[in-house]
C-alpha cells in the first residue's frame, strides 16, 4: 500500500463515489512508487461494479486526468494480461477538470468505504502467477516452470518483483551476449535456490569459457 497516494486519493474531491473507491483501490494495491497491476475483475470486485467496461473507462478518464499512466503488459504466449499503473496524483489537487462519465450505480445507492479489505488469498495467487510469468519469459532456460514458480514465490523475500526481473533480464542479457549453449544455462530453479540474483554481477563464472577450451 501507497500511504502517499492513498492520502491524496482520499483528498480528492469533485469525484464521484465510485471513481474515488477505485483510486483508492488502486493506491491500495500500490507500492511505495506507486506501482500496481490489479485487473480490471479484481478492481471491480473490490468496488462492487460489475460492469468491466465501465471500470476500463474510469481508469482511462484517470489517465486523461494526470491521475496515472497505464503501462500495457503481456503474456508470455502475447496474450494480454493486467496493465501495470504508474500514480501520479498530484499534490493540491482538489477537483479534477475533465469529462464526468456517469456513474451507474448511482451516488446515492451506492456509497462506498474510503478504505478496502486486504487482498485475498484468490487475489494475491493471481497477482503472483502474473508477476511470475513476467520473470519466467526473460529467463533464459524454460525448464521445470512449476518448480521455478515456487522458488520465484520464495525469492520475493529477498527482492521485490521489479529486481528480480531486472536482475533476470541481465543474466538473459549476459546468455545471449555470450552466446552460452543451454546445457551451460542453470535451470531457474537453480538460479533462485542458489540466490544467485543477489550475485552483484549475474554473469556466470568463467566455466563455459574453459569446457569450451577442453572441447576446442
Amino acid at each position: 500500500m501507497s500511504i502517499e497516494h492513498l492520502n491524496l486519493a482520499l483528498k480528492l474531491e469533485g469525484l464521484t463515489p465510485t471513481k474515488k473507491l477505485i483510486l483508492v483501490i488502486l493506491a491500495n494495491y500500490a507500492d511505495e512508487k506507486g506501482s500496481c497491476y490489479p485487473s480490471y475483475n479484481h478492481i471491480g470486485l473490490r468496488a462492487g461494479v460489475k460492469d468491466v467496461k465501465h471500470i476500463r473507462t474510469i481508469i482511462k478518464e484517470f489517465e486523461s486526468l494526470g491521475f496515472l499512466k497505464i503501462l500495457a503488459r503481456y503474456k508470455e504466449d502475447g496474450g494480454n494480461t493486467s496493465n501495470r499503473y504508474f500514480l501520479t496524483i498530484p499534490k493540491g489537487v482538489q477537483t479534477p477538470i475533465g469529462v464526468e462519465t456517469p456513474d451507474p450505480l448511482g451516488a446515492e445507492t451506492h456509497t462506498p468505504p474510503v478504505s478496502t479489505p486486504p487482498n485475498t488469498k484468490e487475489d494475491t495467487k493471481e497477482d503472483t502467477k502474473e508477476l511470475f510469468e513476467e520473470f519466467w519469459k526473460h529467463y533464459p532456460r524454460k525448464t521445470n516452470k512449476y518448480a521455478a514458480s515456487v522458488k520465484y514465490k520464495v525469492s520475493l523475500k529477498d527482492l521485490p518483483h521489479d529486481k528480480l526481473v531486472e536482475k533476470c533480464k541481465a543474466y538473459g542479457q549476459f546468455v545471449k551476449d555470450e552466446k552460452m549453449d543451454t546445457q551451460f544455462v542453470p535451470h531457474c530453479t537453480t538460479w533462485l535456490n542458489q540466490k544467485r540474483y543477489l550475485d552483484e554481477s549475474v554473469t556466470e563464472p568463467k566455466m563455459k569459457n574453459s569446457l569450451n577450451n577442453l572441447a576446442g
